[in-house]
């Protein structure tokens, strides 16, 4: 249930359509709805996340001067805060030609995640996302499963009659 609510706070029809692919296991589709959408920064991120470091940074690189935000330093911070949590150095020589030359800093990189998702978010069209059959579906069967309170209405309060009053329950 967490992952669908997750998908569905996604602003964008096409942001929501690349998670259930990425949740389908098909990166490779995600990526393409993603970039044909115009979600650059989404399509660099889902390739973080699962770790394909080079396709993040060739994304980054290639899409550095064709959008109003490059993140090139986002996929170098990102990158270098994984190896630093797991002990280890750079040895990817693209990764370290690029560190000579840019030195990421935090700030910059959460200012224009932040740009990002207003960004996202200002062009998005709830419209779209609001018709997303698929996850309307599957929340509400999770919502049917976890509903615990009755069906029917209430019996009525101490009169004990009416048309519309239910037997009581028998103790045994």
């Amino acid at each position: 249930l967490e992952c669908v609510q997750s998908i569905m706070s996604i602003p964008s029809a096409e942001g929501q359509r690349g998670e259930l692919l990425l949740y389908q296991r098909r990166p490779d589709a995600a990526e393409q709805v993603l970039l044909s959408a115009n979600l650059v920064y989404r399509a660099i991120s889902l390739n973080m996340r699962i770790f394909r470091w080079r396709r993040a940074l060739e994304l980054a690189s290639k899409f550095h001067k064709k959008t109003p935000i490059s993140h090139v330093e986002t996929v170098l911070a990102y990158r270098q805060r994984h190896l630093r949590a797991f002990g280890k150095q750079e040895t990817d020589p693209k990764f370290l030609q690029l560190l000579q030359k840019v030195q990421p800093d935090w700030a910059k990189v959460q200012d224009k995640e932040n740009q990002e998702r207003a960004m996202e978010l200002k062009r998005a069209n709830r419209a779209d996302a609001d018709k997303s059959v698929i996850l309307k579906v599957i929340v509400d069967t999770k919502n049917k499963g976890l509903t615990t309170a009755p069906a029917t209405p209430a019996m009525p309060a101490e009169d004990g009659g009416g048309d519309d009053a239910q037997p009581a329950a028998d103790d045994g």
